[in-house]
This record gives structure tokens, C-alpha cells and sequence, in this order.
């Protein structure tokens, strides 16, 4: 996935706010560009890691909401918890 900020974050310019919260051309990396808005709001002198995960299109069908993305939370929940009980067991 793009990681372009220099090239996304102007998408999100505003007369009237700090950000729009929408992309001005939606051919333009949407999701790339929805992670950048995210990413634009920590604190600089964090250095952490963080992922977007855009589920807003499939999350529907017509009128009726399919579920996606539920269970790849889960699992991504389920991982992270094994990893930190790795580690916290290792004592790193």
C-alpha cells in the first residue's frame, strides 16, 4: 500500500479546519490517504507502529451490514495478546 504522505496529505486541505476528514479525488488512495489523516493526529514524539485497516466499503451490502472485519480483529486481538504473553514469559 502507498505510504506517501508528502503526496497524500494535501488531499485533506481545508478553508475553514485543520483537516477535512474526506480525500478530494476518491481515485487517489483512499485508504493510503485515510491512514495518513489517522497518523496525522499523534503526537509527534511518538514512535510507536500503528495499521489502518479500511473496512467502510465491504462493511455493507445495500442496506445490510455483512460483518466484515469483525473476525480479522479478533484475530489480529488474538495475536497481539500471544505476542505480548511471549514476550512478558521470556521476560523481554
Amino acid at each position: 500500500m502507498l505510504y506517501a504522505p508528502e503526496l497524500l496529505m494535501k488531499e485533506f486541505k481545508s478553508g475553514v479546519a485543520d483537516f477535512k476528514n474526506s480525500v478530494k479525488d476518491r481515485m487517489n488512495a483512499q485508504s493510503s490517504a485515510a491512514g495518513h489523516f489517522i497518523e496525522a493526529h499523534f503526537d509527534p514524539e511518538w514512535k510507536g507502529s500503528f495499521v489502518h485497516v479500511d473496512i467502510a466499503g465491504p462493511s455493507y451490502v445495500g442496506d445490510r451490514g455483512t460483518g466484515y472485519g469483525a473476525a480479522l480483529i479478533i484475530k489480529l486481538a488474538e495475536l497481539l495478546l500471544e505476542e505480548h504473553q511471549t514476550k512478558k514469559a521470556r521476560g523481554s
